[in-house]
């Protein structure tokens, strides 16, 4: 009877109502199909953080697993698809905390007393594809702000690692995205010298996620990007490192690498245009 996916989806609803109380809040999947131990589909899945904010919305998320051990304590997915999407993550400035934490103390153990042989489980991601991705953090606490509109995104993961915050990839490939990163006031400031009027920038803050971010290869297409920081200062006609917008972006590195210390690739071909009316074309 559990092959059947409308009994399935029966079982879900039960069960999403059950975690909805748990977490005080609205989890739910409107459909699932599941071929159990080969492929898991779910369509129009929600859940709310505390505020009753939306944390995550997906109209499709399909799922191909290519091993599953409770033994070897293995879990290899061989695709991901998710289209129609929205994820917003955010945290206030008195709390280092993001909405999502709730959801990770619910599920952790109680048990004081770690066991020190016990063996983590080994995750990996063959191949994801992402189509009508958004993406929003609100990091008041952190002082950033990113805003993503992915339309085509297909990568795959080489390395998960939750507890150290690394995430390394293999081929990346971006199509028809707008990213928008903006900093805190107090991430970054110009100033005015006596003597000159034209502000001299002081200090550069320097983009981080939270996360080391690794790719063999990184290619986009089409794509746009604005980098600035809240108090910026107008340059009409000049490229100004703190408020920078580029379209038309087609690019192609290899050995990328964004961590809190560097961003670093090798570039192999790049056009752009910035709004200043710089132009590369190489």
């Amino acid at each position: 009877a559990l092959q059947v996916p409308s009994i399935q989806t029966k079982v879900v609803h039960k069960v999403t109502t059950e975690l909805s109380k748990i977490l005080n809040t609205t989890v739910s999947i409107d459909k699932v199909d599941i071929v159990f131990f080969k492929t898991v589909s779910l369509e129009n899945t929600y859940i709310e953080d505390q505020k009753q904010d939306t944390l995550l919305f997906a109209e499709k998320l399909n799922i191909s697993i290519g091993l599953f051990s409770i033994f070897d304590s293995k879990i290899q997915l061989n695709q991901v698809d998710l289209e129609g999407a929205t994820v917003h993550l955010s945290r206030p400035k008195t709390d280092s905390n993001f909405n999502y934490n709730f959801m990770v103390e619910a599920f952790a153990s109680s048990d004081t007393e770690k066991d020190t042989t016990a063996k983590g489980w080994d995750f990996g991601i063959e191949n994801i594809n992402l189509r009508r991705v958004n993406f929003l953090m609100d990091d008041k606490y952190g002082g950033i702000k990113i805003t993503t509109s992915l339309d085509e995104v297909s990568t795959n993961i080489d390395l998960l690692d939750l507890e150290n915050e690394k995430l390394q990839l293999g081929k990346f490939k971006i199509n028809n995205t707008r990213a928008e990163i903006i900093l805190a006031n107090n991430v970054a400031k110009s100033e005015v010298t006596k003597n000159n009027s034209t502000p001299v920038l002081s200090e550069i803050a320097f983009p981080y996620l939270g996360w080391d971010l690794m790719a063999s290869s990184l290619e986009v297409q089409n794509s746009a990007v604005i980098y600035k920081q809240a108090n910026a200062l107008q340059k009409k006609g000049q490229l100004n490192p703190e408020d920078i917008n580029l379209k038309n972006i087609n690019l192609f590195v290899s050995d990328f690498v964004w961590d809190k210390e560097v961003i670093e690739a090798q570039v192999e071909k790049i056009s752009l245009i910035e709004k200043s009316g710089l132009k590369i074309d190489d």
